[in-house]
């Protein structure tokens, strides 16, 4: 699930961007027609001689108009039955170029498309960047939140032996995509044709785990599979994660954005002492147990599952 460097376009993108699959199909559709008519007059053509041969036989005048009905009624359920077919494969070609076209620019989610983010000049410096991008489009309380969880998550790391930078780094991007609107997030998903679970169509901003992913490898040029990969989970976790993404997942519901101590903290901080499998298992059954989700995510759910089959 984590993600990883820039792919190269694969061979079959060129093809894509230098043919026209739609062509191709009706050229197809036209070939295979005309074999069909081809067929079916050669076939109306026998049925007429064996047509004369019984009407010379038993007199039945009316044998090789009723042959012919038959004959040009089977001709144009075939026909329409091939457009349909072809048709259905030019819808199908036109969704694999679009998704070939998706995954080329796939992790490189391009911010000043949104023209109401202020984008400041990156420096190089994570913290300083993360703060300006942040403070100069009104997110400074989040930028408050970042900073807390990466200290949180830097503690997380010395208790467990994880790699500290990589998860001070993570601490501060994982909420940089909250300077771009949750229409925004889940149209550039719609379009793109990627994965969307339902309580992301449900409730968009849970896509800002997803898209901070994507901004952290175009703009802040994070490629570490480590890093991305506990971003891109930090609100929902997910299947046999790693231990930096339950670190990453652990600090943010430690350091939540609300006022006061959040309702679990006591339980997860409990658990924490024991494993980072008991703390991430405390939380999901937590906010679960007490309802205080607001639609479970196919993720959140399998991460469930495997701490019930890791801890059980």
């Amino acid at each position: 699930m984590g993600g990883s460097g820039k792919q190269k376009p694969g061979i079959f993108s060129g093809i894509f961007r230098n043919t026209s699959c739609i062509s191709c199909f009706f050229v197809i559709l036209c070939f295979s027609l005309l074999a069909t008519g081809c067929g079916a007059v050669g076939s109306a053509l026998d049925w007429g001689s064996r047509g004369r041969e019984f009407k010379s036989r038993h007199s039945d005048h009316n044998f090789c108009r009723k042959k012919s009905i038959v004959v040009c009624s089977r001709l144009l359920y075939i026909m329409c039955a091939k457009i349909q077919l072809y048709m259905r494969y030019i819808r199908r070609s036109e969704a694999i170029v679009n998704r070939i076209k998706t995954c080329e620019v796939l992790g490189n989610l391009n911010i000043n498309t949104y023209e109401y983010i202020n984008v400041p000049e990156i420096t190089g410096n994570m913290e300083i960047d993360v703060k300006n991008l942040l403070e100069l489009n009104g997110k400074g309380d989040t930028y408050k939140h970042v900073k807390a969880v990466a200290d949180t998550n830097v503690q997380i790391a010395k208790m467990y032996g994880l790699d500290e930078t990589n998860c001070k780094v993570s601490g501060f991007l994982h909420d940089i995509s909250v300077v771009i609107q949750p229409k925004d997030m889940l149209n550039y998903f719609v379009n793109g044709m990627l994965f969307i679970d339902e309580s992301e169509k449900r409730y968009p901003f849970l896509l800002h785990q997803r898209v901070s992913k994507l901004l952290s490898e175009s703009l802040f040029k994070i490629f570490d599979p480590n890093i991305l990969s506990s971003i891109e989970c930090h609100t929902t976790l997910k299947d046999n994660p790693s231990e930096s993404d339950m670190a990453l997942f652990i600090a943010d519901k430690l350091s939540w954005d609300q006022d006061g101590k959040p309702p679990f903290y006591d339980i997860v901080k409990k658990e924490l002492s024991v494993s980072l499998e008991k703390a991430s298992y405390a939380y999901i059954n937590y906010i679960i147990d007490n309802n205080i989700i607001l639609y479970p995510h196919q993720w959140l759910l399998q991460a469930k599952q495997y701490f019930e089959k890791f801890i059980l």
